[in-house]
């Protein structure tokens, strides 16, 4: 479930990076694969994706396997190391890579030697890294009249940099968009969409392509993340959640339901409620971010600045109310600011770490959780964090309220004998 809360930050991130290439800044989002996964938003209907002409006219005989070259695609070594570095680097953990050597290392040595033959190697490698499929191995990508459309009018605006792309490397956008395409079903609708946006001029680029990865993106990814393997990363079958929703276009439909500003905290909801009954998450949303959860998350990129896996700045106050809301809390803490900052320095640079501290923070402590994290401070080591006391007390309270009750009344009687104070509170065994 961890990935349900940062999934939310995709569209955001992909709209900011054409921003960048607006202005001329490196683009800083995924590539084309991981752009279309969470973010497309039209259904565009893919242009002989078995070959077709090629846009001097020729029509383009796909190699199989490492058969001869008919038509091979030019890209220079330097490029072609960087993209193969790319896909190679890009596995899931459980993607089997011995179609690909056995590991990272074999993988960009095959892409870089295949890639000099033919740069559509580079996107047999992409779809290979984005579906974990061998038979994208089988030949080079083919390549579509879509995508070289598509790459040739974002090489024309000078905006190949929301892939990640230099300018003027059309060839390679070539590749890795027919990669992306056989790798990803579904999504030459995003490619359409983004081709169509350049298709009348260049001003503008934010705004001719921003309507390709709003809105119901947002939604899809991080419904598919809910269903992801079927509860073995995600809610299984027989949770309450998908009891409530028992598809992921029936998740989608309630997240689309919400105001755009409340679609962020669905997934913050969620990601707390233990894969619960999500109604609380779609009817008990308000209308704006909690002030505390605002104060929190400016204090938390100032300390942290960029944050891999997690919501974008502007986004995270809406991810932070959502985690209040999913715990059942009456508003932030008012010194959730300074708690943040209490440590003076950033946790870690990862996800999990700086959203453990975030909820944490946010959270508005009982009586019960204040006098046990007071009693746990007192014992704990000078400036260690306690943000975790006040996640996993705040947490316990929603779902087990008599354990509070109990560590509570055991800390009272502890007294200032530490050792007795840690007695008190239950380890993960105790749990079990």
């Amino acid at each position: 479930m961890v990935r349900i809360m940062w999934v939310v930050a995709v569209a955001v991130s992909l709209v900011a990076c054409v921003e960048d290439a607006e202005t001329g800044a490196d683009a800083s989002t995924s590539d084309l694969d991981a752009a279309v996964t969470d973010g497309a938003t039209h259904d565009g209907t893919m242009g002989d994706i078995g070959g077709g002409e090629t846009p001097d006219g020729e029509t383009p005989d796909g190699p199989t396997g490492d058969g001869p070259v008919d038509n091979p695609l030019p890209i220079s070594a330097d490029v072609a190391a960087e993209h193969c570095e790319q896909a190679c680097n890009d596995f899931d953990a459980d993607c089997d890579l011995t179609p690909v050597g056995g590991d990272e290392a074999a993988c960009r040595e095959a892409c870089e030697a295949r890639a000099a033959e033919d740069g559509f190697w580079v996107g047999a490698y992409e779809c290979f890294s984005s579906s974990c499929d061998a038979g994208c191995l089988d030949g080079p990508a083919t390549p579509t009249d879509l995508c070289d459309q598509a790459c040739e009018r974002l090489d024309g605006c000078g905006a190949l940099g929301i892939f990640e792309i230099a300018d003027g490397e059309t060839n390679v956008c070539r590749a890795l968009c027919a990669g992306a395409v056989e790798g990803e079903p579904g999504i030459d609708g995003l490619v359409e969409c983004v081709s169509e946006g350049f298709a009348d001029g260049c001003d503008d680029p934010a705004g001719r392509v921003a309507g390709c990865f709003e809105g119901p993106g947002m939604c899809r990814g991080f419904c598919e993340d809910v269903f992801e393997d079927d509860g073995e990363e995600g809610c299984g079958p027989d949770t309450a959640l998908r009891q409530a929703w028992p598809t992921v276009d029936a998740c989608e439909a309630a997240c689309e339901g919400l105001d755009e500003v409340q679609e962020p905290m669905l997934a913050g909801c969620v990601f707390l409620s233990d894969c619960g009954d999500p109604t609380r998450c779609t009817e008990e949303l308000p209308d704006a971010p909690d002030p505390a959860c605002d104060a929190a998350c400016d204090a938390l990129y100032a300390l942290c600045g960029e944050i891999e896996d997690f919501p974008p700045e502007e986004m995270c106050p809406a991810v932070c109310t959502g985690f209040l809301v999913g715990l059942g809390a009456d508003g932030g803490a008012e010194d959730a600011a300074e708690c943040i900052n209490a440590g003076g320095m950033c946790p870690g640079n990862r996800g999990d770490e700086v959203g453990g501290l975030l909820i944490g923070c946010v959270t508005q402590l009982s009586e019960a959780c204040s006098r046990v994290c007071d009693a746990i401070a007192q014992c704990a080591p000078d400036g260690e964090d306690q943000s975790g006391c006040r996640l996993g007390c705040s947490q316990a309270e929603v779902e087990m309220p008599d354990l509070v009750t109990q560590v509570d009344a055991c800390v009272a009687d502890a007294g200032e004998d530490c050792q007795a104070v840690v007695a008190c509170i239950p380890s993960d065994n105790d749990e079990e």
